[in-house]
């Protein structure tokens, strides 16, 4: 006999059928949430060199394939991997400065979690549950916020969601997995956490067994096919990319040839529960457990598979926080009971009208953003640099090494934000054991370093300031340079 489908809404429950205005109060909490904590993390350091990238690309007609930024890896072979989220980036911020980059992350954020929020109520969830979780989530996810290349991942990520969760209904809507996956590889390489989904929700399909707490998705062998057989093309379509094989095989060597990197990152680390983000993370952990014990609804075999692997990721890696949040929301949100559904149109208006204007208040002036930006990379020591025709070797923060490549692109840097190139020839660790480990003299010596820019505070800065053999040219708050003696 043939199990029943999992006890999952396949249509839109009645507790959906709000007034516009309860709709729109929803979003824009998840809108005014994300703005507001969005403007916060604009002074990201890579966005630079991916600007850089894209215009390269732009002028050269193809994508980069060696570095040419840099001193110490000049010529080392190099894989773009997420050239098409940078083409996005650059056109926007050609057109609208700061203001651009701001809206590119902020609305790719925005839709994920408000599409993680619509198929959590697809799925039976009360509408205030799930935006309330929603928001919960996107404070936890907020770690990875800035205009960075990992949210149009997250996007495809919600998108693979939507149409697994469609095919439930319409088994040929699977075959839309393909384009999007090819689209995925070359806008960043997360897509592997997709076919985590897709192998969830297939494994899912396959099981016809269920029980009071746990159920199958009890798939017929011809769907089982079509779904495995969507799947197959998905991989095939990874390999329509500029690089081919090996940005396939990235992600991979992230992994397995990257440690170092992975080790010295901090965005790499394990999460840290005495953190404010450990504590949202404890937060996330003691809800799910306690919604999977006090919550009747059985639980499908993928959202097991899911949650486990969603809190593995998170708490392995706290840069896939942001990953967890947008997994569990549908998850969760439909576990949850008692909270009010009350229809007060009133009260809907007002509460949509003071989200609006709290989201209208929290779009920051061009001199704010550029004071965020001016805050935390060295635009006065570049100016000063370029003044008196400063152009030597240059030993740089890394944060700011894809600022220089920007804003300056006739110098050279030591190293910026791509960790892959500077792991594999070494530089990382000479880098690492410059700043913290004693070998200042030692690595400015063996790279012939006659300019070193760093900011104020820190080791090598001190180290800097008590030789005799380096000598302050600028400084101010954000950054000092120094000239080796001769």
């Amino acid at each position: 006999m043939t199990a029943s489908p999992a006890p999952e809404a396949t249509r839109l429950s009645a507790s959906t059928k709000q007034p516009f205005s309860r709709e729109l109060a929803w979003f824009l909490l998840i809108a005014c949430v994300t703005t507001i904590l969005s403007v916060i993390r604009i002074a990201e350091s890579d966005i630079w060199y991916h600007l850089r990238n894209a215009r390269e690309i732009v002028q050269q007609g193809t994508v980069p394939r060696f570095d040419i930024y840099t001193f110490t890896s000049a010529g080392s072979p190099l894989i773009d991997y997420e050239w098409l989220s940078e083409l996005v980036y650059l056109f926007a911020f050609v057109r609208w400065g700061q203001h651009g980059l701001l809206a590119v992350y902020t609305i790719l954020i925005i839709a994920s979690y408000w599409l993680v929020y619509r198929l959590a109520c697809v799925r039976g969830a009360n509408p205030m549950a799930a935006a309330l979780i929603a928001a919960f989530g996107i404070v936890l996810g907020s770690f990875s916020f800035g205009p960075r290349m990992m949210h149009f991942g997250w996007m495809c990520l919600v998108l693979v969601m939507l149409v697994l969760d469609a095919a439930e209904r319409r088994p040929l809507v699977m075959w839309l997995l393909p384009p999007l996956f090819c689209l995925w590889i070359n806008l960043h390489g997360s897509w592997p956490f997709g076919f985590v989904v897709v192998g969830a929700t297939i494994v899912d399909g396959a099981v016809r067994w269920r029980s009071r707490r746990v159920a199958g998705g009890s798939w017929s062998h011809r769907r089982l096919a079509g779904a495995v057989g969507a799947a197959a093309a998905s991989v095939a379509a990874l390999f329509v990319n500029p690089y081919g094989f090996p940005l396939v095989l990235y992600p991979f060597d992230l992994r397995f040839r990257q440690e170092y990197a992975m080790s010295v990152v901090y965005e790499w680390a394990p999460v840290d529960f005495r953190t404010l983000f450990g504590r949202l993370a404890l937060v996330m952990i003691a809800g799910l457990v306690l919604v999977a014990w006090r919550s009747r609804m059985a639980w499908r075999i993928r959202d097991v598979l899911l949650a486990c692997f969603a809190l593995w990721a998170a708490l392995t890696y706290q840069r896939f926080l942001g990953f967890a949040a947008l997994v569990l929301i549908p998850i969760v949100a439909p576990r949850v009971r008692g909270l009010p559904n009350m229809r007060t149109p009133v009260l809907d208006a007002l509460l949509s009208l003071s989200l609006a204007i709290l989201l209208i208040r929290s779009v920051p002036s061009r001199a704010t953003l550029d004071r965020h930006i001016d805050s935390q990379f060295p635009r006065h020591a570049l100016a000063f640099m370029d003044r008196e025709g400063i152009n030597g070797r240059l030993f740089n923060l890394f944060d700011f090494g894809g600022y220089i490549e920007w804003h300056a692109p006739r110098l050279k840097t030591f190293a910026d934000g791509r960790a892959d190139i500077f792991t594999y020839n070494g530089v990382l660790r000479d880098y690492m054991d410059a700043i913290w480990a004693g070998r200042t003299f030692e690595v400015l010596d063996k790279y012939q370093i006659e300019y070193v820019l760093i900011p104020p505070t820190g080791v090598i800065s001190t180290t800097l300031r008590q030789s005799a053999e380096w000598s302050i040219l600028h400084a101010d708050d954000v950054a000092v340079l120094f000239e080796r003696r001769h």
